[in-house]
């Protein structure tokens, strides 16, 4: 069912009331303004992946990911009834938070057709009772989800412009509160497919991260400043190597460093990634043997 923060941010971005829920060729297009067609998707990205893929080849296209960054929680009594309560949810997120979906958008960005837009929003999320079906499961279910507030947006047609989403200076966050230990919500989870193959070794190095080409870092670092886990900060770093804005910088029995690039290459957009062989090999990883090898 579709949410109220999905269809205002269709009416927002289509260019009259008329161009929401268009139809091209054999899918239906969010909105469409001027020449552009306009995705909104405010879950996985993986599920428009091929949809995308198939628009590209003969129109732009941009992709409007909304980011929560604070949420208000509407608890009703009943659906349909009065308010009980109505407060701020302590959990924030942050515009970094996207790489978990960019993740499967490495094949398709960057395109010259392609634009990803990351919104950060505050939502007001309705809430009413639910019967509890598990011990563990939560007493409510969320009834809508809707948009109080647009904070700012970051558009990405470049490998570049995914170096925007990082906050290279600094580790703490403006309260000063110190750093979540970017180990301790490892353990006991399970390791999924996309996240072994983000995985590589610690390695600090002695520089401090910056958006500098001479400077190099590991996934330990950028965990330290972007506030996440060890495995968040490796589907980072596995997004900006495998779409150009990053490069491999050293590695060793230690692991991977890895060095931004000052400019996103020009001859590399739009087409397709290079052959599993042609690219850097990751700690952990068993390469097969070519056919015929001795």
């Amino acid at each position: 069912m579709e949410t109220s923060l999905h269809r205002q941010l269709k009416h927002r971005y289509a260019g009259r009331p008329s161009d929401v829920e268009v139809t091209v060729g054999r899918y239906r297009i969010d909105a469409v303004r001027d020449d552009e067609l306009i995705e909104v998707q405010c879950a996985s990205l993986s599920a428009i992946r091929d949809k995308i893929r198939a628009l590209l080849e003969r129109h732009r296209v941009r992709v409007v990911k909304p980011v929560v960054t604070r949420t208000r929680i509407r608890r009703l009594k009943k659906s349909g009834g009065p308010v009980a309560s109505r407060r701020m949810s302590p959990k924030r997120g942050a515009a970094v938070d996207v790489f978990e979906d960019l993740i499967y958008f490495t094949r398709l960005f960057p395109h010259p057709n392609l634009t990803i837009e990351v919104v950060s929003v505050q939502v007001e999320q309705t809430r009413v009772p639910a019967r509890r079906r598990r011990r563990w499961h939560a007493d409510y279910r969320v009834e809508d989800v809707a948009l109080e507030e647009v904070l700012g947006s970051v558009e990405i047609r470049q490998p570049a412009d995914l170096l925007s989403l990082i906050p290279w200076q600094g580790s703490h966050p403006p309260d000063g509160r110190p750093s979540r230990d970017s180990g301790s919500t490892t353990r006991n989870r399970k390791v999924t497919r996309a996240e072994a193959m983000t995985r590589d070794s610690d390695v600090t190095p002695d520089t401090d991260v910056a958006r500098d080409s001479d400077v190099s870092w590991d996934t330990a670092r950028l965990a330290e400043l972007i506030e996440r886990p060890r495995w968040f900060a490796q589907k980072v770093a596995y997004v900006l190597r495998h779409t150009g804005a990053v490069d491999v910088a050293g590695r060793g029995r230690a692991g991977i460093t890895y060095r931004c690039r000052t400019a996103a290459p020009s001859s590399t957009a739009g087409t397709a990634p290079a052959p599993k062989s042609a690219q850097p090999h990751e700690p952990g990883t068993t390469r097969r043997p070519r056919r015929g090898a001795a």
